[in-house]
């Protein structure tokens, strides 16, 4: 993980330097005046497993000053353990994030809370611009076809086009949902009945496009419906990649996620997390054994969807808590 400090005349123009310097995939930490009236900005981006973290730097306007000390160890830890029940965390698993985000250097909040998510889960975060077609799976209303259409809009904003396929014959209006989606986003559609139609899809692809493939809506208390999403899964190359909705109760998500490992999936797209307060289906998920691929954040398609990455969930995590907290004040 990298951090570094930023400093501005404004906000606009420190916003411009954590841009132009780590990129869109920077998060904010934290954000302050200086006593001389500039704008201070602390930001982080993920750097990927194995690189070497390297030093240090302050992009200043020539009178940097400190605005105020880091937090203590403790202040790290309450923040952290706070945050992490108010998603209905357990106790222990509170307990030992919390000790480990209070142990990083330099001490931060959001980045320490994201190096203890980073050892404790997996992030397998899913390219703008897949090689490898892409499956997706989950229960029923967990927002799949509209997670199918947000993968499509992010590969066509990084100039790759994208074939989407529906697989989904028998619900009424699941398969007219995508095809209008290809439609508004001009990218490819088809039907495939059946897994052997969808390996001929698959087999006449065009490797040089995205190929993203919607399945029908899974229950994962059904035998037959596990054995007809295995039968998909096991019908191409493509990776599998589990839905969860954000709002499912925790020990459902767990359940989900345990049928969606069986099926073959290793990854995760989180959706709807605009639209909930708590996440503790994401961690009962990730508990489950499935790594955190792409969080979703806006019912719209053409917007709100990122890789997920420790920084990421962190900050996700605690701006959640204290909205609620916020919310609660004002009431």
């Amino acid at each position: 993980m990298r951090i570094k400090t930023f400093v501005g005349k404004d906000m606009s123009e420190a916003m411009a330097h954590v841009r132009r310097d780590m990129g869109a995939d920077a998060v904010i930490l934290s954000s302050a005046k200086t006593r001389r009236g500039n704008v201070e900005v602390r930001a982080a981006v993920d750097r990927p497993h194995g690189d070497a973290p390297p030093p240090q730097a302050l992009d200043s306007a020539g009178d940097f000053e400190t605005v105020g000390p880091e937090p203590s160890r403790e202040e790290v830890a309450r923040a952290c353990a706070a945050a992490l029940l108010h998603h209905g965390l357990d106790a222990a698993t509170v307990k030992a994030l919390a000790e480990a985000a209070a142990k990083v250097e330099p001490r931060e909040t959001v980045a320490g809370l994201a190096r203890a998510m980073d050892a404790r889960w997996s992030f397998q975060p899913l390219t703008a611009t897949p090689e490898r077609p892409l499956i997706l799976f989950g229960a029923p209303g967990c927002g799949k076809t509209v997670g199918a259409a947000k993968l499509a809009a992010r590969a066509a904003a990084n100039d790759l086009e994208s074939d989407l396929v529906s697989t989904d014959i028998d619900r009424g209006g699941g398969t007219a949902q995508l095809a209008d989606y290809a439609d508004a986003l001009g990218a490819g559609f088809c039907e495939a009945r059946g897994a052997k139609a969808l390996a001929r899809v698959a087999e006449a692809r065009d490797t040089g496009r995205a190929l993203i493939i919607d399945t029908p809506a899974l229950d994962p208390f059904d035998p037959a419906a596990r054995d007809a999403a295995i039968a998909f899964a096991r019908a191409t190359d493509a990776q599998p990649v589990g839905v969860i909705d954000a709002g499912m109760n925790p020990a459902d998500a767990y359940d989900a996620a345990k049928t969606l490992k069986a099926i073959g999936c290793r990854r995760m797209l989180l959706t709807k997390c605009d639209l909930v307060r708590r996440a503790g289906a994401a961690f009962s998920a990730a508990d489950a054994g499935l790594a955190f691929g792409a969080l979703s954040s806006s019912p719209f398609v053409g917007r709100g969807l990122a890789p997920a990455t420790p920084l990421r969930l962190a900050r996700l995590t605690l701006d959640k808590a204290v909205a609620h907290q916020a919310h609660g004040a004002a009431a």
